[in-house]
């Protein structure tokens, strides 16, 4: 079975047809491409139209074609006959660098935007979406329009300018954190130069044994509080990436001695021995 043209052209003698002549013409290749190609383009319609996400099939005219449910519910046309009506008389305004993008699809060019701000009707504000422009081909080399997706990211978009909005509120903190601590550092640090400099100066005239004693226990308690408020400035450096670690060798039972001192004062008050 093959498909073929048929044609018939009658001979009228004294107004009776006395013969036909018969043109037959051999179309089985054609219309076998053209069966095929209807079967492409109906499947490729009907994935769109059922596909669940937010899809719409033009042709080259730039023609609905096909939609799907989620395009109708995300730009509200649920009401609106859509299949063989123009892109530009749904939707009269859409913007000439859209068009220009639609025609470039049409030429072959796909078109990719990850954030592109669209005014939606009735929708409050203005949508962003992750948008996708890709041609479709009746063959190899045939392009039979555009497809276009959309992925609604108005969310993530908001989300995302929260988080902004959110760092840099740390990032003030932070700030205001680290310059209060430095402030701070340096104030406390002002007073307690004047302590230990002036046990030291203490320590150089005569005393007793006792007094040398309370008075070396308050400048190294000095000292190893002068090293704590360093090491809280030392913070804010570290929060610049300015901060240099410096090994250097420590006799450890100096380290022990100065750590017996600072609590001796506390543990004879509580009656407590150590060894």
């Amino acid at each position: 079975m093959i498909w073929v043209r048929v044609k018939g052209i009658p001979e009228f003698e004294d107004g009776v047809c006395t013969r036909v002549y018969g043109i037959i013409q051999n179309i089985d290749t054609f219309k076998n491409i053209y069966l095929e190609l209807a079967r492409k383009e109906a499947m490729l319609q009907s994935f769109v139209k059922y596909v669940p996400s937010t899809v719409a099939m033009f042709d080259k005219d730039l023609n609905y074609l096909s939609v799907s449910r989620s395009w109708k519910d995300e730009f509200q046309m649920n009401d609106i006959r859509l299949i063989g009506e123009n892109m530009f008389k749904i939707s009269p305004d859409v913007p000439d660098e859209r068009i220009k993008i639609y025609q470039d699809a049409l030429s072959g060019k796909a078109y990719k935007n990850e954030d592109m701000a669209i005014e939606v009707p009735g929708k409050g504000i203005i949508q962003h979406y992750n948008i996708e422009v890709t041609p479709w081909y009746l063959s190899s080399n045939v392009i039979g329009g555009i497809i276009v997706s959309a992925q609604n990211i108005t969310a993530s978009v908001k989300i995302n300018k929260e988080l902004k909005n959110a760092k840099k509120m740390a990032d003030i903190a932070s700030k205001a954190k680290s310059e209060f601590l430095a402030n701070m550092s340096h104030e406390i640090r002002t007073p307690l130069n004047g302590v230990i400099g002036f046990s030291d100066l203490l320590l150089k005239t005569p005393l007793n044994d006792i007094q040398t004693q309370y008075l070396n226990y308050i400048n190294e308690s000095g000292e190893n509080l002068l090293n704590i408020i360093n090491d809280i400035l030392d913070f804010s450096k570290v929060e610049s990436g300015k901060m240099d670690l410096i090994i250097e060798k420590s006799n450890i039972y100096d380290m022990v001695s100065q750590v017996i001192n600072v609590i001796l004062y506390q543990s004879q008050k509580k009656i407590l021995n150590y060894f």
